[in-house]
């Protein structure tokens, strides 16, 4: 268990209670509080608080999603029938449909760790 997990099972109007109670008067919460809300100040200001989630973040949960999705349907793509031929799959597994461009192909993703190669480049993946 992390040393964070009792944040999970906080009440979120408790806790910005707390923190409205500590901005108004950090010596009226717990210690421990104090410390956790100093933090959260240096994290805003030294970092800010973002609107949205970071394009290179987004992109590596994309490219984890077509992962998956080669994994649950990518059999469906095969020519592997020597009987009949396969009926068309559509959506396919192209990477516009997933949000990425063929100017992300040479870009490195982490999401490569998914399929045992590391971080690699979405071509390679």
């Amino acid at each position: 268990m992390d040393s964070f997990s009792f944040l999970g099972n906080s009440e979120i109007n408790a806790m910005d209670g707390l923190y409205q109670q500590y901005l108004n008067d950090p010596g009226s919460v717990d210690r421990s509080w104090q410390d956790f809300f100093k933090g959260f100040e240096f994290a805003r200001k030294s970092y800010g608080l973002s609107s949205g989630i970071p394009e290179i973040l987004d992109k590596e949960f994309k490219v984890i999603r077509l992962i998956e999705d080669y994994r649950r349907r990518g059999h469906f793509f095969t020519r592997t029938n020597p009987v009949r031929t396969r009926r068309k799959y559509f959506p396919t597994l192209d990477i516009e449909n997933y949000g990425l461009a063929k100017e992300d192909l040479p870009a490195v993703f982490q999401a490569g760790t998914e399929i045992g190669i590391g971080p690699a480049s979405l071509s390679q993946i």
